[in-house]
């Protein structure tokens, strides 16, 4: 099987993924030169990894994106929602199987918000993955954390067992 991770930045999620013993090839993406420089030093002898900087993803069976919709900088919400819901469409578009992506959660306790971050409905992206992508789909914020991840499939059964949470 065949990974892109979109926002790769130091490629983090590689690896975790090879710390579980996985052995397929993994892109990493992100826009940052100097991100794909520190991530291409760390895994200069994996044979199944490639750093590209772009902004679009490259075609893999499972397409990722861990974190990178929490920061939106100086965008206002309707450019950002915008950007997101670009983004996860041309993931879809690079997909074979599927993608999987996380976004912090308004569900979150106020408290404990950093107002650096950006916090969405689980049920407006829920809404919007099946409307526009796929109805097969899982919404999974049963892991303790202040994020949900959802994983969109183009089949009915379809898991590629690629986990985001942690």
């Amino acid at each position: 099987m065949s990974v892109v991770d979109v926002g790769c930045g130091t490629a983090d999620f590689l690896d975790f993924l090879r710390s579980q013993g996985w052995t397929g090839e993994y892109i990493g993406t992100d826009i940052s030169q100097a991100m794909i420089d520190e991530a291409s030093r760390r895994f200069v002898g994996d044979a199944h990894s490639n750093f590209l900087v772009t902004e679009s993803p490259p075609r893999a069976d499972v397409v990722v994106a861990s974190g990178i919709f929490n920061v939106s900088l100086q965008s206002d919400a309707r450019t950002w929602t915008e950007y997101c819901q670009d983004l996860i469409c041309k993931m879809w578009q690079s997909a074979v199987q599927g993608i999987v992506f996380n976004m912090l959660s308004a569900d979150s306790d106020m408290n404990k918000r950093n107002l650096n971050l950006t916090y969405f409905d689980p049920s407006t992206w829920l809404r919007f993955v099946r409307e526009q992508l796929s109805t097969h789909v899982r919404l999974d914020q049963s892991y303790g954390q202040f994020d949900f991840t959802i994983a969109v499939f183009r089949r009915a059964g379809s898991n590629p067992n690629i986990e985001i949470s942690g």
